[in-house]
């Protein structure tokens, strides 16, 4: 009687447990619902977009694994997809008796509607076992702390610095690796371990923030491209000049002297960079000025090929730059506005700098011979408007430049 009595015990506590548990997963499920319900958001139990087929390394982790609860719909202003996350690993005693262990998160998955390089940032005890399956390298940064908590892997080592700044790993800290994400050229994946439906609000504002601030690197990465660009036709355009206005040595000496010191600001803040950006646009209107004087220059070939191709590259600029500055003004006003500001100040983002001459070079520039490209006039007074005809702030940057 005995051994029938505790078996009896035993399924009792079996099936009171699984009891329990299907009752939890009804009642998340319910309040996703009607958190899904009162936000405007579509909800689904089921996956109706085969999440875990999206090519995250995340999504390929153990040994099974599967998406449950979806919602999906636009969070201000931005595509979401929001879903349970599990996946689970297998392990054997020995004996053949096989046991498994589940990791459960939140995860948001957003399209961002434009490609980035890879990178993929998560916790060191989630990225443990990525470390031999994703064919590249973890990055190490300055911060000691940063490299403890975090794992960083990309292809593009370079994008992942420009990604990763000091303001960046600031609120990463901060976050005390609450957070992790994942960037897949248009895709971007945000994940927390799981979270009660009134948590989720965070996880959604952090991947929009997460997304602008990425939106606001690439757009950079665009202007830096083009300056350096500028910079390299300068000696070329400058020697073609002398060859035939030898004597105004002081001008091509004034050209020289500026664009060393703007290139050297390659790599520092949008306002160091836009700073240096006023005397050297001032000296190549000087340098044009004297072009103007030399008829017989200004039919060179050479002059004429060189001048288009710097035109051309100024006016790339001028689209960047006002991508950029509209993308910026977006993510600042969600960084002064409520209730988004909660979430800014809470997971410390920071109002980012617009890229525009400051008060004290706009006189400079404004006082340099006129060119047929630079800084034109209000360029730099706040936030500008994309491009016309292109997109607008949070949208897909404007098209890469044709090959030089």
């Amino acid at each position: 009687m005995a051994p029938i009595v505790f078996f009896i015990l035993i399924l009792a506590v079996v099936a009171a447990v699984g009891y329990l548990s299907w009752q939890a997963k009804q009642k998340r499920r319910e309040a996703l619902a009607l958190f899904a319900l009162q936000r405007g958001f579509e909800f689904s139990r089921m996956d109706p977009f085969d999440l875990v087929g999206a090519d995250f390394h995340l999504f390929r982790m153990g040994d099974g694994r599967g998406c449950e609860n979806v919602l999906w719909g636009t969070w201000q202003d931005l595509p979401v997809r929001e879903a349970d996350y599990w996946y689970y690993t297998e392990t054997s005693d020995g004996k053949g008796h096989r046991s498994r262990t589940y990791h459960h998160f939140s995860v948001v998955v957003a399209e961002m509607g434009c490609a980035l390089p890879d990178v993929t940032m998560e916790r060191e005890d989630v990225s443990s076992w990525v470390a031999g399956h994703l064919g590249f390298h973890d990055i190490e940064f300055e911060s000691e702390r940063f490299n403890r908590m975090f794992k960083v892997k990309a292809k593009d080592r370079e994008f992942a610095y420009q990604l990763l700044d000091a303001r960046m790993i600031n609120w990463m800290q901060s976050t005390g690796g609450d957070f992790g994400f994942e960037v897949n050229g248009p895709s971007l994946l945000v994940w927390s371990d799981r979270r009660r439906p009134t948590e989720l609000i965070p996880l959604l504002s952090y991947n929009r923030f997460v997304n602008q601030r990425q939106l606001i690197r690439n757009a950079f990465a665009n202007i830096d491209t083009e300056l350096r660009r500028r910079y390299d036709l300068i000696p070329n355009l400058v020697e073609t000049v002398k060859g035939y206005a030898a004597h105004e040595r002081e001008v091509f000496e004034e050209v020289a002297r500026t664009r060393s010191a703007a290139a050297a600001t390659t790599g520092q803040s949008p306002a160091a960079q836009a700073a240096a950006e006023g005397p050297f646009v001032a000296a190549l209107g000087r340098l044009f000025a004297v072009a103007e004087n030399y008829p017989q220059l200004k039919a060179n070939q050479n002059f004429l090929a060189l001048q288009s191709e710097l035109s051309n590259t100024e006016d790339r600029i001028q689209a960047s730059r006002r991508f950029y500055n509209a993308n910026v003004q977006d993510y600042n006003r969600r960084v002064n506005s409520f209730p988004s500001a909660f979430i800014a100040q809470t997971f410390n983002f920071k109002e980012e700098e617009f890229f525009e001459i400051p008060e004290a070079q706009r006189a400079v520039v404004a006082e340099a011979p006129r060119v047929d490209f630079g800084y034109r006039e209000g360029a730099a007074q706040g936030a500008p408007p994309p491009p016309a005809g292109g997109p607008t702030g949070g949208s897909a940057p404007p098209p890469p430049p044709p090959p030089a």
